[in-house]
């Protein structure tokens, strides 16, 4: 017969490799030949203790914080469960935040695509800046992650594209939105690949300006 102890760590070892009972109990046959722990020697305990380790399940996927935080953050951006399971989709390729195919280089592109994703609806006035929170830090953490990102370079696109069809001739080729772009942005650019994610939002900004600006000149300019 075996200690208490020696019972309670071999219960450790069961709960910390996420063994079911079945298979607890084949490897205390296989390794002791009994069915039940305190049925064991002494001398076994080391070598079941052993065995269960090599059996561990291996625990993939997010912690629940992780999850938590996630599930948080799209909270701030106004998504519903459905909304940030297309955005995890979309930018992870997996449909679900419970998913054991999920790793921590997910949970860090992830949040700092979301974090851009929040930071942009703030700047559309579509949700308000959530209190106590760094709005840059996902993105601080993994600088690379904090470039212009698919969503605002549609964006930046199409409204170039809206603005284009208000402007005269000499006014739609690439200086003149460069132009734009580095005004936004006060300083010199040969792409607009080369955005940081804030940066992108401030030409956003500005690209909406100027279409309004444009809209009323044009405007004011039609006889009644």
């Amino acid at each position: 017969m075996i200690e208490r102890k020696h019972i309670a760590a071999i219960k450790l070892a069961q709960k910390d490799a996420c063994l079911d009972d079945e298979s607890y109990r084949n490897i205390l046959m296989r390794t002791a030949g009994v069915s039940s722990c305190k049925d064991l020697q002494p001398c076994d305990v080391d070598e079941v203790i052993q065995a269960i380790k090599s059996m561990a399940v291996r625990k993939e996927g997010w912690q629940s914080k992780q999850i938590t935080k996630f599930r948080q953050y799209g909270k701030f951006a106004g998504m519903d469960l459905v909304d940030l399971r297309t955005f995890l989709y979309d930018n992870a390729g997996i449909p679900n935040e419970e998913s054991t195919f999920l790793k921590q280089e997910h949970f860090d592109k992830l949040m700092a695509a979301l974090e851009a994703e929040l930071e942009f609806r703030i700047a559309e006035k579509r949700v308000a800046m959530p209190r106590g929170i760094d709005i840059s830090y996902w993105r601080n953490r993994r600088p690379g992650l904090g470039k212009i990102n698919t969503r605002e370079r549609h964006l930046i696109n199409a409204l170039r594209q809206d603005l284009a069809a208000y402007l005269p001739e000499g006014k739609k080729d690439e200086a003149y939105f460069r132009g734009i772009v580095e005004k936004a942005v006060r300083r010199r650019i040969s792409s607009i690949e080369n955005l940081s994610s804030v940066e992108a939002l401030k030409v956003i900004e500005c690209l909406k300006n100027k279409l309004e600006a444009e809209k009323k000149r044009l405007g004011d300019e039609v006889p009644f």
